[in-house]
């Protein structure tokens, strides 16, 4: 019954990816586990005071990274913290380009004449406008 023999606390983990955030708070039975908040505006995740790797105590406030960690259950958690880190590589902006050729149209901009339309018909303009 329970987990197998010789399997120690999260071996059944999957990582999913490292994030930053700060801790928020610790639950009032127990200190030795709470809650950090992501800066990617995820919902908290809960976290075991064991899976800090820095010697140092941990404080509500403090910048943390981790690795978030989805047990077999689906509930996700942080895993191998690290206290008060350097900030993240910010993400690149992959931006996508105009998938028309001007030969199909294109933007406006890119039409003969910058794409301006005339409304002038043949003969100039009409009497009285």
């Amino acid at each position: 019954k329970g987990r197998p023999k010789g399997k120690g606390k999260g071996f059944d983990d999957k990582f999913l990816r490292t994030e930053q955030g700060k801790i928020v708070s610790f639950l009032a039975r127990n200190a030795n586990s709470g809650f950090i908040t992501p800066d990617n505006g995820q919902a908290d995740v809960f976290f075991d005071i064991s899976d800090i790797v820095d010697q140092g105590n941990a404080v509500v406030g403090d910048r943390v990274e981790y690795d978030l960690m989805e047990r077999r259950n689906g509930k996700c958690h942080a895993g191998r913290i690290k206290l008060n880190p350097p900030p993240l590589p910010p993400t690149p902006v992959v931006r996508k380009s105009n998938p028309r050729p001007v030969e199909d149209g294109g933007p406006r901009s890119l039409r003969p004449g910058g794409g301006v339309k005339t409304s002038l018909r043949p003969g100039g303009l009409r009497p009285g406008t």
